[in-house]
């Protein structure tokens, strides 16, 4: 699990006076994908991804770090800002599949195989939470 602190999804609220930007984050509370803990320094966001999630994201990152492209890199070929990238590449966004297939594509991966990860992800994380 990765752990976010709250103070910086604050912060980035502060610099861009945006509170739209915390609703992706409120609605990820909400229906179980972040867990809040409170510690002594302050409160911690824990992003929880399904195991089918982490594998799609372990698969890609693995794929990008093999053709020698940075986050910034592949968020640039593909449209993307590097904070869109850069959640795909740790789980906590399953994302579209077109999306998906550019990156695969851009970083000459398997697009069949890609696509099975993806699919398993997407159904998991369809499935309601007890």
């Amino acid at each position: 699990m990765r752990q976010i602190h709250i103070t910086a999804a604050f912060r980035a609220l502060a610099d861009t006076g945006d509170i739209e930007a915390l609703r992706p984050v409120v609605a990820a509370i909400a229906d179980g994908r972040i867990e809040v803990t409170h510690r002594l320094h302050g409160t911690v966001l824990r992003a929880v991804a399904s195991p089918q999630a982490m594998e799609l994201a372990q698969a890609l990152e693995a794929l990008r770090r093999k053709a020698g492209r940075s986050n910034l890199d592949v968020a640039d070929e593909v449209g993307l800002n590097s904070t869109q990238v850069v959640r795909r590449m740790n789980g906590l966004v399953i994302g579209s599949w077109p999306t998906l297939a550019a990156i695969v594509e851009l970083l000459s991966g398997d697009a069949e195989h890609f696509r099975q990860l993806w699919e398993q992800a997407r159904a998991q994380q369809r499935q309601p939470r007890t």
